[in-house]
């Protein structure tokens, strides 16, 4: 069945050439599926609703035939995300310019305000402080973890104090700290000079 740039084949599928003005456009079917094909390129998109679980995905160059086959999300005619061919994925900032959120595939590393992650989260910014940890509590930790189990940690404390911790990362596992007043206390939290080491034994 054809009707201007409709075309309806034997198993139902539904074939649009060319421009078709409408007031809407409503698919129900058990696999559904809507083909696009750039005539210029040759090259076929496709977004697929028949998970069967009720998922949906828009697939860019279907067929391997682009030389990139990107993904872009737009608004107002600026970049608002960018996802590459080969996986690497960007947020842009308010301008649609400046990559502020970059995803390297390859290297599985993570990028803020740098496109060229050299760890596998690099944080890079012009204020000074790129970087800022805050804790709902009075202090505000950072864990290290090996094999899934924290042995260290670092701890800033509401007092102004940088705790270090190791042996795991709770308040008893404590060894050195410096105070809000710039005093280093080992085995002691209460430091009474510039440098303050105590043992028990």
């Amino acid at each position: 069945l054809a009707k201007g740039n409709l075309t309806i084949d034997a198993s139902g599928d539904l074939d649009v050439s060319g421009t078709v003005v409408a007031d809407g456009l409503n698919m129900a079917h058990t696999a559904p599926i809507i083909n696009i094909t750039d005539t210029d390129t040759g090259v076929d998109h496709q977004i697929n609703a028949s998970s069967g679980v009720g998922n949906i995905s828009i697939r860019t160059d279907v067929n391997g035939e682009a030389s990139n086959g990107d993904f872009f999300v737009n608004t107002k005619s600026n970049n608002r995300l960018r996802v590459l061919g080969n996986g690497d994925i960007s947020f842009y900032d308010n301008t649609g310019v400046t990559q502020g959120f970059y995803w390297d595939a390859d290297q599985q590393r993570l990028g803020l305000g740098t496109t060229s992650p050299s760890k596998t989260l690099t944080v890079h910014g012009s204020d000074g402080t790129p970087l800022l940890l805050q804790g709902s509590g009075n202090d505000t930790s950072i864990a290290f973890a090996h094999s899934g189990t924290i042995n260290s940690g670092i701890n800033s404390s509401s007092d102004g104090a940088i705790e270090f911790r190791i042996g795991g990362s709770s308040s008893a596992n404590e060894a050195m700290r410096i105070d809000s007043s710039g005093k280093v206390g080992i085995g002691t939290v209460s430091p009474d000079s510039a440098l303050h080491a105590f043992t028990s034994s």
